[in-house]
């Protein structure tokens, strides 16, 4: 099995072909209400990474709940905008808009998980911003559905290893587990990595908005690929324990951002993989939730790749995602639903910066008890 997920993962890569692109002070959110509380997020919990390959099994789906469609939300939530509403914190009183290490409950949702420590011991990264940031792009995006992955730099692969912070990576996606969550093409994303020079120096990239995760395709479908970028998502038919598909959800996306005196834009593309999902799309109820015997608890960055374009360009600037391009563009500092962007400018100072790195990836494994829908 651990064969058949290794060689399906690097077919997947293989399909995506996309060009893709280091800790300065903590990057800004304009909607800054909530900004004090992310200081909260840094508790003290020992990061949980695996360097193995998990094996991927085939799970007997359960039964198919009938939910409605949520509209601007994602699932259920029943906490208001969550940098505001006094009840949007967990059982231990953590503010569910940043990450806490295990299980987690509230706002109606029975018990999910935030993946990796975003700031574990040793980084040079900044503090990551509030999980629902842009409120002007999208009215509300629920507690649950957003997952960290920390891949240390002595996790990269071949020739893009490092240690004492040098080729970490930081990836904040929110994908949700509702048919929502499921058929929505732009989702919060934050990317973060250091990136050293041959003296030793750490470079920063931090930045964040809006993803493209292009076209939605069941699982079953997946030698037919509808991508890159593409939402390939675990259903009831690659799940049930007959056919050759594995159960997993495979989502490869493409981030754009506009950087100043850039002859392109600068971009982070990745695959982001979650084994044995909790939650199932169904191709025969769309609009129904099924869910599985998995839990969803282990997460894959795959093929991070990213580039900046050869440019004079500040440290910091401002930007919001815009919905008619699909590019997240510079705009004035403090717009609404805008992000602080931080790019150190010895990115692209002498040229082009890119890194590529090959099909790779490697399994962390989160196991917490009592992890529910909509995990």
């Amino acid at each position: 099995m651990k064969r058949r997920l290794a060689l399906a993962v690097t077919i997947l890569a293989a399909l995506y072909s996309l060009i893709v692109y280091g800790a300065g002070t903590p990057i800004q959110n304009a909607d800054a209400t909530a900004t004090a509380a992310i200081q909260q997020a840094n508790l003290a919990a020992t990061p949980r990474m695996g360097t193995a390959i998990a094996q991927t099994t085939a799970l007997a789906p359960t039964a198919t709940m009938s939910m409605p469609m949520e509209g601007a939300t994602d699932g259920g939530n029943t906490c208001g905008n969550l940098s505001e509403d006094p009840n949007a914190h967990d059982q231990n009183g953590v503010p569910l808009n940043v990450w806490a290490p295990g299980l987690r409950v509230g706002c109606g949702f029975a018990g999910f998980e935030n993946g990796d420590d975003p700031m574990p011991a040793g980084t040079h990264l900044p503090q990551p911003r509030p999980f629902d940031f842009d409120r002007a792009v999208v009215a509300n995006e629920s507690a649950f559905g957003f997952k960290v992955y920390y891949r240390k730099g002595s996790e990269g692969p071949a020739g893009f290893q490092g240690t004492g912070g040098c080729g970490d990576v930081r990836v904040i996606l929110h994908q949700g587990g509702s048919v929502h969550g499921f058929t929505t093409q732009y989702h919060t994303y934050q990317f973060a990595t250091d990136v050293c020079d041959s003296a030793g120096n750490h470079h920063i990239i931090d930045v964040g908005g809006r993803i493209d995760t292009g076209c939605f395709q069941p699982r079953k479908d997946d030698p037919q690929r509808c991508g890159p970028p593409d939402r390939v998502t675990a259903d009831t038919l690659s799940c049930d324990g007959k056919t050759k598909f594995l159960c997993a959800t495979v989502w490869y996306g493409r981030f754009q951002y506009q950087i100043q005196g850039g002859n392109y834009n600068a971009f982070s593309n990745m695959g982001f993989l979650v084994e044995n999902p909790i939650t199932l799309y169904d191709p025969n109820c769309p609009t129904c939730i099924h869910l599985a015997n998995g839990d969803g608890t282990t997460t894959m960055l795959r093929d991070n790749q990213f580039a900046v374009p050869a440019s004079n360009h500040p440290a910091t600037w401002w930007a919001k995602f815009n919905a008619t391009t699909g590019i997240n563009e510079i705009v004035p500092a403090g717009t609404a639903g805008a992000w602080q962007m931080y790019v150190d400018p010895w990115f692209g100072a002498s040229g082009e910066f890119k890194q590529l790195e090959p099909a790779y990836g490697v399994d962390h494994p989160h196991p917490v008890a009592g992890v529910k829908y909509p995990n």
